[in-house]
């Protein structure tokens, strides 16, 4: 779990490849559940390097005519003050909630902060939301279409240190009291938080036992009573990564990695809870190469669940692979993997969204070609060929993962960091995909500005039913210096 604040950002040399971070325990093979394996769904294609989609000065115009407002800086002005990790949720209404890590004035310790932007309108004047004593660690944001939200994040006990807690508090026109909901000795790592649309929450984590890490979920009531975080699967391997969704009708999937027998020993992991009853957890996959962060997973209104995630199937010394598999409501059971990109380049920092009718968007970074994006299509089962969004500019890659949503028509929008310029500078970049035609909008760089040489980090993206969107990240310029969280909103 993370004590202080990051840099505002990094950036890397790297050779036709992204410099990027796996996941800090990379494999398992502990005794697998049974799989119930469904037939593999028609292949995705492979084999073929993603198709070049056409770059700025493209004429092919944005859905339903929506268009990025202003850049608005929402925390406060001080340069002296660190800030980060940024999270944005956006309502039916437009309306939209962010929270971020900064330090207080005093610079005794950091805070949780937060500011509220009514639709079509400004945000409101920041303030912190978290325990009064105490630093936090980057929080995890989630919103119900009808606007409540639930933050939570890791708290120390004092401002020096100490057990690490698990701290939430809960949005309703307000924010509430902050509420710890762990133990001293739990030392959460990555919470992941998803919302019912009753305001009922799961929240998924990291954490050791006497033992070792492992995956651990907790719930809470619509009301916001939170039972006690418990292991999900009592496996004798360590559990890492976990990811949450939570299906429109309540249906919960949760998915994890446990490794064993050193980075080459992977395996994939998923539950489902229906009913308030976690199932037997089945095994997604019976590839073991190194898995690269979590199993990202969505769903449909229906509990139908789509897992996406970054795997090198040739080995250690093989490229990252996209990979995905398909949960059927109706039989509790998964597909047999598909491979979503072209297995042939290196596929990391995915991101996934998945509309109500269960189809779906993942967009990632593919080495030597760029921000790459495919569509999955739940009526046939099988993912697009993949399209080039923005291509690779330079061989400087920020270490900044792309953020993607979709609307209720299977519209896109995608936000993304890429190194632009001489020198480089990591610049802010948005897409948006046609789900009627199926091609993207060129990229925009929002990050325009005349007076100074900004440039950005830490971007995190929401879009309601409507395609309305909100878009938040960490900025900082060299001349004049600041830094800052800021946010556009696509209206």
């Amino acid at each position: 779990m993370k004590t202080t604040l990051r840099a505002p950002f990094a950036f890397f040399a790297v050779v036709g490849l992204v410099a990027c971070e796996a996941s800090s325990a990379p494999s398992s093979g502990g005794a697998p559940a049974s799989t119930g394996m469904l037939p593999a769904p028609a292949p995705s294609v492979t084999g073929t390097a993603p198709t070049m989609m056409t770059m700025p000065g493209s004429t092919t115009a944005p859905p339903d005519g929506k268009a990025w407002g202003p850049a608005v800086e929402i925390s406060s002005s001080t340069f002296s003050n660190l800030r980060g990790s940024p999270q944005v949720a956006i309502d039916a209404s437009g309306n939209a909630v962010a929270v971020w890590l900064e330090e207080l004035a005093d610079n005794t310790r950091n805070a949780i902060w937060s500011s509220r932007y009514a639709a079509g309108g400004a945000w409101s004047t920041p303030s912190t939301i978290d325990n009064p004593v105490g630093s936090p660690t980057a929080p995890q944001l989630a919103m119900t279409p009808n606007g409540t939200a639930v933050v939570v994040f890791g708290q120390s006990e004092s401002n020096q240190g100490g057990a690490e807690l698990l701290v939430t508090n809960r949005f309703t026109g307000a924010w509430g009291t902050p509420t710890t909901i762990s133990t001293p000795g739990l030392s959460p790592r990555d919470p992941f938080l998803a919302l019912a649309p009753d305001g009922a929450a799961t929240l998924v984590l990291e954490a050791a036992d006497a033992m070792f890490p492992r995956a651990w979920v907790a719930r809470a009531t619509a009301a916001g009573s939170w039972d006690a975080p418990a292991v999900l699967a009592n496996h004798a391997e360590p559990g890492w990564a976990p990811a949450i969704t939570v299906a429109a009708n309540g249906d919960a999937v949760m998915t994890w990695t446990e490794t064993g027998g050193g980075p080459s020993q992977t395996s994939l992991w998923a539950s489902r809870n229906r009913g308030g009853v976690w199932e037997t957890p089945a095994l997604l996959s019976s590839d073991t190469g190194q898995v690269e962060a979590s199993i990202l997973v969505g769903a449909d209104a229906g509990g139908n669940a789509l897992a996406l995630w970054s795997q090198r199937l040739g080995g250690i010394g093989g490229p990252y692979t996209l990979r995905s598999a398909r949960l059927s409501a109706s039989t509790g059971t998964w597909s047999a993997p598909v491979t979503v990109n072209d297995g042939q380049h290196e596929a990391t920092t995915a991101r996934l969204a998945v509309d109500a009718a269960g189809d779906a968007v993942a967009v990632w970074y593919e080495a030597n070609h760029g921000v790459v994006a495919s569509r999955f299509l739940a009526a046939t089962a099988t993912w697009d060929s993949p399209a080039t969004v923005q291509a690779q500019t330079t061989g400087l890659v920020a270490v900044v993962e792309p953020s993607v949503g979709v609307d209720a028509k299977g519209n896109a929008v995608a936000s993304w960091v890429q190194p632009i310029g001489s020198p480089p500078r990591p610049r802010l970049f948005a897409a948006q995909l046609a789900s009627s035609s199926g091609t993207w909008t060129a990229p925009i760089d929002l990050l325009a500005d005349t007076n100074a040489t900004p440039y950005a980090s830490e971007t995190q993206l929401s879009v309601n039913t409507k395609g309305e969107a909100i878009l938040v990240w960490h900025q900082q310029t060299d001349m004049p210096p600041a830094t800052g969280i800021w946010a556009r909103a696509l209206r």
